[in-house]
């Protein structure tokens, strides 16, 4: 055999993350074309595979296992309203102004 001449076929790599989009967006359905409720994969990272143990599947056929009750704290945002948010604000401003008003009179006194 002459080596030359040889050619070798590369072996496939298998991908590591089956599903790289988790959550929803990942398409009509998920791998292999059923729902991500039905699809045997943990699709938004919760621990918890598809319909009825994942809190986010309404049923087999839902194409979202990311629960909207819980998403805004899980994402590691803020459990808070603008409005919440306004109010710290205004109270964090205000405790500023009496406290520089303060300083400013002890000083002058």
């Amino acid at each position: 055999m002459d080596i030359r001449t040889s050619q070798t076929t590369p072996l496939p790599v298998p991908n590591p993350n089956p599903n790289p989009n988790p959550g929803p967006g990942n398409g009509p359905n998920g791998p292999g074309g059923r729902p991500q409720c039905s699809d045997g994969i943990d699709n938004d990272g919760d621990g918890k595979v598809d319909f009825p143990s994942d809190p986010g599947c309404s049923s087999p056929s839902d194409n979202s296992e990311v629960d909207t009750s819980q998403a805004t704290v899980r994402g590691g945002g803020l459990p808070f309203t603008g409005q919440n948010l306004l109010v710290v604000m205004i109270l964090g401003l205000s405790g500023l102004g009496i406290g520089l008003t303060l300083r400013w009179r002890t000083r002058e006194g």
